[in-house]
């Protein structure tokens, strides 16, 4: 049975307490004693004499949040009390300062520098607000163009706004938040360095230039502990099939079936042939490119499965001009060579302590989950995470390892919830040290 209806107003909430917070202000009170209270309604002006707002709180809470003033003047809040009858109460007014906007206070964080081709720019967002990141350029009349928007809720973020070539140009960006307020801008002059892609094939004749199957031909991939799976997912190498391992270099950014399939439970026979034993799982898992030349790294852009993602929760990237150890010629016996090469923990066989960092410059690393957003599962994401999986997860080399000459690539699929993952394809950027082709 619904409640009757009446035209009685409610009581007016008595004892306000203002606390001025950033960009806003949270209102304390005490309800009135009428049993048909629906709730509180706040009206105010994020401008001055600007659009009326409302917010709403129900009667189970003794306090309103207001957010979104872009500056500290006093504003003038009233407060009315509803009942379920739609009759309000006497209004209460009050004043409330907001305190600095927190798109002003990122704003002050906002630091940029020269990227490879392009300019990378970082910040932090304690308030974990939702921004927009907008670069302009200045172009051939001397006019300041929108060139690039990126959208954010991070804490710590940052974000290299690609595709500028490598001249002096002035630039500007500017921090927006959900309200339309704006920070300062900020001017700057910088130049891009010069990027390009690290081609894995010959443009014209399409033969292979890098090694992405290092250690098969020599047997020492199994020394390593690197990807061991047989049959379709990598023996066959470039034989078109939909999960043959040569996907990941076809430059094909695909996210149906077409994918490399790298799975988490290699046999220990593969590494023991005389093993009867087989374990849960080894993680994480890991592979080497030879690029066959020097090049010095900018970053480096991995394609999962756009629907249905199965992969890691983060993954590492490590580079050497070395040759990488592995063998007979470089340890007495796989189990020495494996206790070198993995954190893989199965003993007798197995008791792995990464000693090959040691001998390697991390690149980078690049943590898929949570998202942006700090969705973790694929049903609670956002579409600016949907967005970020299919232009793939863009891990840029830290700024104190740019300008290191490599060779070789090791990847680290790592902090998996599943016992494989898909690779659609994985590109290489930065500069050729002395290209051979």
């Amino acid at each position: 049975m619904s409640d009757p209806k009446d035209n009685v107003p409610p009581g007016m909430i008595s004892n306000p307490i203002v606390e001025n917070i950033n960009g806003g202000a949270v209102i304390t009170y005490s309800l009135p004693d009428d049993k048909d209270l629906l709730g509180v309604k706040a009206i105010y002006s994020l401008k001055e004499d600007g659009e009326k707002l409302e917010m709403y709180s129900s009667a189970f809470r003794d306090t309103i949040e207001l957010k979104g003033f872009a500056d500290t003047k006093e504003r003038e809040v009233t407060l009315t009390c509803i009942d379920k009858s739609y009759n309000e109460s006497s209004p209460v007014i009050v004043n409330i300062n907001p305190l600095t906007a927190p798109i002003d206070l990122i704003r002050e964080t906002l630091k940029v520098n020269s990227a490879f081709g392009g300019i990378r720019a970082t910040w932090n967002n304690r308030f974990k607000e939702n921004i927009a990141v907008t670069l302009y350029v200045e172009d051939s009349l001397g006019y300041m163009t929108q060139y690039d928007t990126y959208y954010s809720a991070s804490i710590e973020d940052d974000f290299s706004f690609r595709g500028l070539e490598s001249n002096e140009k002035r630039f500007k960006i500017e921090m927006r938040d959900r309200w339309d307020n704006y920070s300062e801008s900020l001017d700057f002059t910088l130049t891009p360095l010069f990027e390009e892609e690290i081609m894995p094939r010959l443009p014209i004749t399409n033969d292979l230039l890098w090694d992405i199957e290092y250690g098969i031909d020599d047997g020492t991939r199994a020394w390593r502990g690197d990807f061991m799976q047989p049959g379709n997912g990598w023996d066959n190498v470039f034989n078109g099939a939909r999960m043959s391992w040569g996907i990941v270099i076809d430059g094909q950014h695909v996210y149906t079936n077409n994918r490399w399939g790298q799975f988490f439970k290699p046999k220990l026979l593969h590494y023991f042939p005389d093993s009867k034993e087989d374990p849960t799982s080894f993680k994480p898992a890991y592979f080497i490119f030879d690029l066959k030349e020097e090049i010095i790294p900018s970053r480096v852009v991995i394609y999962a499965m756009y629907l249905g993602e199965v992969f890691p929760n983060s993954f590492e990237v490590w580079g050497t001009n070395s040759t990488p150890k592995g063998g007979p010629q470089d340890f007495n016996n796989i189990t020495e060579s494996l206790n070198y090469w993995t954190e893989w923990h199965f003993p007798p066989y197995i008791e792995g302590k990464d000693t090959w960092k040691n001998d390697w410059i991390k690149l980078g690393e690049y943590k898929v989950r949570p998202f942006p957003s700090g969705a973790y599962a694929d049903t609670e994401l956002t579409e600016e995470d949907l967005m970020i999986r299919k232009n793939g997860y863009e891990m840029d080399v830290y700024p104190d390892v740019v300008g290191t000459k490599i060779r070789y690539l090791r990847f680290v699929y790592k902090d998996t919830s599943n016992d494989q993952t898909y690779t659609t394809n994985i590109n290489i950027y930065g500069q050729y040290v002395d290209r051979k082709w």
